[in-house]
């Protein structure tokens, strides 16, 4: 509003003169912090609302809280540069405003797979509580996943509302499936053998036992000479200890 002063002298004339104050509103945007100093950059932080007096130098700056980025100050609809500094010459409204950060989230099923779209591939700071869905695979036990944050193999994976930040993440297996043996014969004393595996077969033992054997040998195939009647087994182990024979 306007300020008068009024003066007499002591013949009864009189004087006065004014000075307007504006008022200073300040819309500070989701995601932004808007600070208002008076008399520049190191006056006095002023609020929302308050009146200012004509002539003042009133300084602005807007930055973006965790998860937002490109802020943008205007005064009334013009966009102005950010910091901002003016001098109050009417009613003002500073406004302050960010644009959401939108992050991604990138997965390495390692042969595994997800129902499309149950895993999200990007977030912001704003997104809801995220569970990961862990993946599937044939012959595979999923041990968990790997990747940011996660010191460990981890089987339930949650993006807390408000984290920040790329994300990759990568799903681990261990071999469920037992190797296969087949046996062929090669004359009336010798038979041969091969295995295989998903992962791999890492040992095998021939024993006149169809007991699991207590020690393997390295190989995958060969051929064997009995020395005399009975039942030979061909045992063999893949590298996650799943056994199978014949």
């Amino acid at each position: 509003g306007t300020y008068y002063v009024h003066v007499v002298d002591s013949e009864g004339n009189t004087a006065s003169a004014s000075i307007e104050a504006y008022v200073l509103t300040l819309n500070e945007g989701k995601g932004t912090s808007l600070v208002v100093k008076a008399d520049g950059s190191t006056g006095s932080v002023v609020e929302s609302g308050t009146g200012i007096l004509t002539g003042t130098v009133i300084y602005a700056e807007a930055t973006a809280m965790l998860g937002y980025d490109v802020v943008v100050l205007k005064d009334g609809s013009n966009e102005v540069e950010n910091p901002y500094t003016v001098e109050m010459g009417s009613d003002k409204t500073l406004e302050s405003s960010a644009s959401l950060i939108e992050y991604i989230i990138s997965y390495e099923l390692n042969g595994g797979s997800v129902v499309e779209g149950r895993n999200p591939t990007s977030y912001t700071v704003e997104s809801e509580e995220i569970i990961l869905i862990n993946p599937s695979r044939e012959g595979y036990n999923f041990v968990g996943w790997t990747g940011t944050g996660l010191a460990v193999e981890t089987l339930e994976v949650v993006i807390s509302k408000g984290s920040t930040g790329d994300r990759e993440y990568s799903a681990q297996w261990s071999d469920s499936q037992a190797p296969t043996v087949s046996i062929t014969r090669e004359d009336y004393k010798t038979f041969s053998w091969s295995a295989t595996d998903n992962e791999g077969v890492t040992g095998y033992a021939i024993t006149r036992s169809a007991s699991k054997p207590t020690s393997y040998s390295e190989g995958t195939r060969g051929s064997y000479e009995i020395i005399e009647s009975g039942t030979y087994y061909v045992h063999v182990v893949d590298s996650e200890g799943n056994t199978a024979s014949a």
